[in-house]
């Protein structure tokens, strides 16, 4: 017998054994092995048993079994298998990002000093006499308010110096002492407080129809089309409920890291400590705790960004992909560059399983496939309660100073909301202070050294930073070239910040991108704060855009909806469209009447008019027809092929070569041409564009020589990315 074995490294060749006797039995696809490459040993996963192979040369024996054991579900082999052919992926890179080597080890569990109030130290407080205790006193009556106890390093926090007291009292048995296993925050117990939400009508109707595919255990793809408030996280918690009453787990994805504090306290307050968290933000440490808790069974609901898709959850029963149109399910680097909500619905259908997308503006791919009947869809058309559709406006900038940032119909319409202590959202997509700075004499603009786009001014910190790379810079305020003054051009995040301070010095201004939001607790810092109304305005990038729920939010107003108008790409105006649509959707999301300003200097564009009108069968209508015109998705398959290599001669040398090897395939091929942003991170990209007929024609899967192109040159690098959310 032999085994194939894909070890996580950048090749597309799996490497063939032989299997030793022993483990004939015992071996299967999916377990993890240990296996000699070179004069190493290393760790891969077994993808195929077979009794004969084509190798020719002398084939080695697998070496031992991975202790302790590792082997993922056949369903989830099955999807990684997928996800290598469809995105034109080793299947090595896949499995490192499905199981990487951090959590392959034994998650080694820490205990520590745990601390708990005995019934005669009650009594012994209530009675104490000796004043001269004074620490003894305070760390009694602090696990009188923990009757469950505390651990030792949290009284410290609490009490300065507390280990003389605690050592007393543990020799008075007035305090127990006990080692316990340190949990992560959010999953110590705790108690159900909320009352499930009652479901409307039309709730009720789309929760009946797919809890019929989890009982009935087969693979239905559903996308629940609600409009923004219309109530479709309480659907999803009912249906994870009704998982978890036939002994079935729940997936449920989240596009950005911003909306699992909210996400998560939802359904915390129906399931208790039985969720896991996972995204990018959470320690090493909490992740391989959290990752052996999952491939153990211990956890009902995973909630996570993209991800997670590739957790061993075992028994699954449901998927839900909330905000499915989000383009941040796509992962463009590293590589495997895969779109979590399409294998959302990949492992669903090797599950047998349901799964729900969600979204009041679904991706057109979506859309058209729940059209032609691929995908179900389910319309919630109404608001969940009395909440009604927010009163839409839009400013024209154009006779306006370009200096003037906040409109005076906007400033007018904040002031009412501070007066009527209600709170605003400000949405502006571009952070830093300033996006351009260009010489006021020989308008030289400054650009990174190794990326051929403009700098951003960071004033906090006085850098001019590449978002590319993330090299930053010193600005001194003069043109290297001339030595005349630089002007700031372009307004960010922390502009917007400081002009809101000026015009309402008395108003809390709390900013979300990706400056302020360094941790995962910054994140939930945030979020908490304003929910509890600490603060009167919420400013933030395209994290405060969707998903977030507010009930005081009266007002969300839009700086600039004109940003990434001028963008060569096919996306554009779907992305345009759907930003402004959703945040506009965060105001009046409860009983207050809510209302959303939008400033632009093109009024008159299709996309911010539509998002204004709110009229989103129209857009769908329109953008539809232009994609098919043009033949873009999802009237076709896109796959982008970026070249990319330090000697922009070896570049385009190995562009045209690849070029040659697939014009005799019969695909629409475009370039090989320069890439928009032409140089990152001190590498030339070129661009090859394969639009490939969905019904005719030869598959680019079975054109591209994927293992010939790994000896192609060693000095260019050749990616693919399927179905790319952006030619750029």
């Amino acid at each position: 017998m032999f085994a194939e074995v894909s070890f996580p490294i950048s090749s597309y060749k799996t490497f063939a054994y032989k299997i030793p006797d022993k483990f004939i039995k015992t071996i299967y696809p999916g377990l993890c092995v240990n296996a000699p490459i070179g004069n190493r040993t290393c760790v891969g996963f077994v993808v195929e048993v077979s009794n004969h192979i084509s190798f020719k040369g002398k084939v080695r024996c697998i070496k031992s079994i991975k202790s302790p054991l590792i082997e993922i579900p056949d369903e989830l082999m099955q999807t990684i298998l997928w996800t290598s052919k469809y995105y034109l992926c080793p299947v090595g890179m896949v499995l490192k990002a499905a199981i990487p080597n951090a959590y392959n080890e034994k998650y080694s569990i820490k205990y520590k000093k745990f601390i708990s109030i005995t019934d005669l130290g009650k009594n012994q407080y209530d009675n104490w006499r000796d004043q001269s205790a004074i620490k003894q006193i305070a760390i009694l009556q602090l696990l009188l308010n923990y009757p469950n106890g505390r651990f030792l390093h949290s009284i410290s926090d609490t009490i300065k110096n507390p280990y003389a007291a605690i050592d007393s009292l543990n020799k008075k048995k007035l305090i127990h002492i006990t080692k316990k296993e340190i949990i992560p925050n959010r999953f110590l117990n705790k108690v159900s407080t909320v009352k499930e939400k009652k479901l409307s009508k039309e709730q009720n109707l789309i929760y009946n129809e797919i809890s019929k595919s989890i009982s009935s255990k087969r693979y239905s793809p559903f996308l629940i089309h609600g409009v923004p408030g219309s109530g479709k996280t309480e659907i999803y918690i009912k249906l994870a409920k009704n998982c978890i009453e036939n002994n079935k787990r729940v997936l449920v994805l989240v596009p950005e890291i911003s909306l699992t504090p909210q996400l998560l306290h939802k359904f915390q307050n129906q399931f208790t400590n039985r969720i896991a968290l996972w995204h990018s933000k959470i320690k090493i440490k909490e992740k391989g705790w959290v990752w052996q808790q999952l491939y153990n069974e211990k956890f009902d609901i995973v909630i996570g960004a993209r991800s997670a898709i590739f957790l061993p959850i075992k028994n699954l029963g449901l998927i839900i992909v909330d905000e499915e149109h989000e383009f941040s399910y796509k992962q463009s680097n590293p590589q495997p560059r895969y779109n979590a909500r399409d294998l959302a619905l990949v492992r669903s259908n090797y599950n047998n399983i349901p799964c729900v997308l969600g979204s009041a503006t679904p991706c057109l791919e979506t859309y058209y496939n729940s059209l032609n009947g691929k995908i179900k869809k389910l319309e919630l058309k109404n608001r969940y309660g009395k909440s009604i559709d927010p009163k839409i406006q839009i400013v024209n900038m154009n006779f306006c100073s370009q200096d003037l940032l906040i409109s005076s119909k906007l400033e007018k319409a904040i002031n009412k909301c501070l007066e009527n202590k209600e709170q605003i959202i400000i949405f502006h997509n571009r952070r830093g202070y300033s996006v351009v700075q260009r010489c006021s004499n020989c308008s030289y603009t400054i650009q990174c050294k190794y990326c051929s786009i403009n700098l951003t001014y960071h004033k906090s910190n006085n850098k001019l930073v590449c978002h590319h790379c993330k090299n930053s810079y010193s600005l001194d305020f003069q043109c290297h070239e001339c030595g005349h003054d630089l002007i700031l051009l372009g307004a960010g995040t922390q502009k917007i910040e400081k002009k809101l301070h000026k015009l309402f010095p008395k108003a809390t201004i709390l900013r979300m991108d990706s400056d302020t939001v360094k941790s995962e607790q910054d994140h939930i810092d945030i979020i908490n704060s304003y929910e509890k109304q600490t603060a009167d305005i919420l400013i933030g990038t395209q994290m405060v855009a969707k998903g977030l729920d507010f009930k005081n939010v009266t007002l969300v107003g839009v700086i600039n909806a004109d940003i990434s108008l001028s963008s060569p790409d096919f996306r554009t105006g779907e992305k345009i469209f759907q930003l402004l649509y959703q945040v506009c959707g965060r105001s009046g999301r409860h009983e207050k009447k809510g209302k959303a300003i939008i400033q632009t200097n093109n009024s008159n564009n299709p996309y911010i008019k539509m998002a204004s009108d709110l009229n989103i069968s129209q857009f769908y209508n329109i953008e539809l027809s232009n994609r098919f015109e043009l033949h873009y998705p999802p009237a076709s398959r896109i796959v982008k092929i970026v070249i990319k290599g330090k000697n922009i001669k070896d570049v385009i040398r190995v562009a045209n070569k690849l070029k040659n090897t697939l014009i005799n395939s019969k695909l629409n091929i475009q370039g090989p041409i320069p890439a928009p942003i032409e140089k990152i991170k001190s590498l030339w990209r070129y661009l090859i564009i394969i639009k490939e007929n969905k019904t005719k024609g030869k598959s680019v899967f079975n054109s591209i020589n994927v293992i010939a192109l790994e000896n192609l040159n060693k000095k260019v690098k050749v990616q693919f990315d399927v179905d790319p959310v952006s030619l750029l």
